[in-house]
C-alpha cells in the first residue's frame, strides 16, 4: 500500500527526513471514477503552468490533494532534481514561426500587497528597469502534423525584470493558453478537444513555459541564468486558489478566502505543502520553465514557494475577510 497520503495541515518548512511520498497511489484509482477522468484529461491538456478547464467542472483539491502532491513530487524528480543541462528546445526566434506575436505591454501598477513584496525582496519596481512584454497567438502556424493552421487564440502577458544588481525576475501577470482557447472555441461539454485533435490546433511551441523562458533569455541575454524570483499575480485559476486554502485550512464550509499578508507562508519545495503547490497548475509551470532554463540556470537545490493574499477593491461582491487576491512567487535560491 502506498504512503502518498499524507496530511497537510501545519506549515512544515521542510519534508520530514524519511517521508515516504510514493505515487503509486495513483494507479489504485478507479479508472472509471468520473473525478480521476477530469483530473486525467487536464493532465492531458496540461499547459505548463495555467490549464484552465473550459466547460467541464473543475476538480475539488481537498477531496483529492494526493493526486497534486503526487505530481507535485513527480515534477520536481524529473524536470528539477533531474534535469539535464541540455540547450531548451524553444527559442526566441522560434517564437513568429509559431504564431506568436510579442509586444511591448502596459506596466501598469501592481497591488498593495504584491509591491510591498516586491520591494521586501529588493525588486525595483521602476518602469525604466521593467519590461512587460505580451505574446499574442494571431497568426497562422504549422501544426505538429505540418498542417498550415489558422489560431484560435492565446495570450500570455509578462513582466521582465532582468538581473542589474537586482534579482532577476519574471511576473506572470495574465495568461490564456492556446489549449484553452482552442477547447474553449472547437471542444463542447459533451466533446472536449483533447487527443490528436487538440495538438492539431495548437503550435507545437504553446505552453506558457516554453514561450516565457524564450522571451526571458532574449531580454536577460548572458544574465538569463541570473533569474531568481517567479511571480503569480492575482492568481483566478479555481483549482489554485483551492489547493492554497486547502493547505492554509480554509474549509469549505467557511465560506471565505485567505487572509494572509504579505511576507504570507513559505515552503520548500519538497515539503507535503510544496510538493502540492508545485503539483498545481501554477506550480507546474514552473517545473518546465526551470527545465527548460537547466543549462543556463544550473543546479537550485534551496527553491522555496510563497504564498500570500491581498485584499480585493472596495467594489462589491467581497469576500467575508475582505481578502480576495491570491499570489503565488518561487524562489528559486542561489546556485549550488
Amino acid at each position: 500500500m502506498s504512503n502518498c497520503r499524507l496530511r497537510l495541515s501545519g506549515h512544515t518548512p521542510r519534508a520530514q527526513a524519511g517521508m515516504a511520498t510514493d505515487c503509486a497511489v495513483l494507479q489504485e484509482f478507479r479508472a472509471s471514477d468520473p473525478l480521476i477522468q477530469i483530473l486525467l484529461q487536464q493532465d492531458r491538456n496540461r499547459t505548463a503552468g495555467y490549464h484552465l478547464l473550459t466547460k467541464r467542472a473543475n476538480p475539488d483539491p481537498r477531496a483529492d490533494s494526493n493526486h497534486y502532491l503526487c505530481k507535485g513530487q513527480r515534477y520536481l524528480a524529473e524536470n528539477i532534481q533531474a534535469a539535464k543541462p541540455n540547450p531548451p528546445k524553444w527559442t526566441f526566434d522560434d517564437l513568429a514561426g509559431n504564431g506568436w506575436e510579442t509586444k511591448p505591454g502596459d506596466l501598469g501598477t501592481f497591488g498593495i500587497e504584491l509591491q510591498r513584496a516586491i520591494s521586501a525582496l529588493g525588486i525595483p519596481v521602476e518602469k525604466e528597469k521593467n519590461f512587460q512584454i505580451d505574446a499574442n497567438l494571431v497568426n497562422s502556424f504549422k501544426n505538429k502534423y505540418g498542417a498550415e493552421t489558422e489560431p484560435q487564440a492565446g495570450e500570455y502577458e509578462t513582466r521582465y525584470i532582468p538581473p542589474d544588481n537586482t534579482p532577476g525576475t519574471i511576473i506572470g501577470t495574465y495568461a490564456f493558453s492556446p489549449k484553452y482557447y482552442a477547447d474553449l472555441y472547437l471542444g463542447s461539454e459533451d466533446h472536449p478537444l483533447e487527443g490528436d485533435a487538440l495538438e492539431a490546433a495548437v503550435p507545437p511551441m504553446n505552453s506558457w513555459a516554453d514561450v516565457v523562458w524564450a522571451i526571458w533569455a532574449h531580454t536577460a541575454g548572458s544574465k538569463a541564468g541570473d533569474l531568481r524570483y517567479i511571480f503569480h499575480d492575482n492568481i483566478t485559476t479555481d483549482i489554485t486558489k483551492k489547493i492554497i486554502e486547502m493547505i492554509e485550512g480554509v474549509k469549505e464550509e467557511d465560506e471565505r478566502s485567505l487572509e494572509l499578508p504579505w511576507p504570507g507562508r513559505t515552503y520548500a519545495v519538497d515539503s507535503p505543502q510544496g510538493l502540492t503547490l508545485l503539483g498545481s497548475p501554477h506550480g507546474v509551470g514552473i517545473s518546465w520553465l526551470y527545465y527548460n532554463g537547466r543549462a543556463v540556470l544550473g543546479a537550485r537545490n534551496q527553491i522555496e514557494v510563497t504564498i500570500f493574499s491581498s485584499p480585493q477593491p472596495v467594489e462589491p461582491p467581497r469576500s467575508p475577510t475582505g481578502f480576495y487576491n491570491y499570489y503565488m512567487v518561487w524562489d528559486l535560491g542561489p546556485r549550488s
